[in-house]
């Protein structure tokens, strides 16, 4: 009897929606993570890479300095830098998923997040890299670490948290007016009502 009242303990705990979206959060983002471990040497991480440096590359072009790019490297101007795994923006975009994953939405909600938000998150990543990539050719070493540690780390992670949270404010918080719902009618304006 005594594990039984355990177990139904846990199970009120886990009924909270904060507790529940934390371990759900926590095994999603899990996860993906330990997914993207076992398929990181693959090809396709292979050509994301190189895609994302072509990105960049492309970014960069508008200086008007020479830019090359050779697979995963790009030189430009004077600075030479490789993208890695772990300059992908997977992770950011792992944990962005596994927050809407386990947010309380509909499923056309979340698949709404993802493909807006992914490609949004590719995009500031790739803007990051560039944005980098110009500190390193004009900057002193320090500067760019600085940059890529600190300052890059922290706005990409309070893109992604400003991102949910505004997917939770302008989609999820928003209600879908039924069919015959007075709420919905009164709220009409002249050029909504039918003639």
């Amino acid at each position: 009897m005594g594990k039984r009242l355990g177990f139904n303990k846990l199970r009120d705990v886990l009924r909270r929606e904060p507790v529940r979206f934390a371990v759900v959060f926590a095994i999603i983002v899990a996860l993906i993570f330990w997914i993207n471990s076992l398929v990181e040497p693959t090809r396709f991480m292979k050509r994301y890479i190189e895609m994302i440096a072509a990105s960049v590359a492309f970014v960069l072009r508008i200086s008007r300095f020479p830019v090359e790019v050779e697979a995963s490297r790009i030189t430009f101007h004077t600075f030479v830098v490789r993208i890695i795994p772990e300059c992908s923006g997977v992770e950011a975009m792992a944990i962005f998923c596994g927050a809407v994953i386990a947010f309380p939405a509909t499923i056309r909600k979340k698949l709404l997040a993802v493909g807006v938000g992914v490609p949004a998150l590719y995009v500031v990543n790739i803007l990051r890299l560039a944005c980098l990539a110009y500190i390193g050719a004009f900057k002193s070493r320090e500067v760019f670490e600085f940059a890529h540690v600190y300052v890059w780390q922290t706005v990409f992670i309070i893109f992604v948290v400003i991102l949910w949270l505004i997917w939770i404010e302008k989609v999820v918080k928003k209600r879908e007016p039924e069919r015959g719902d007075k709420a919905a009618d009164s709220q009409a304006g002249p050029d909504d009502v039918a003639q």
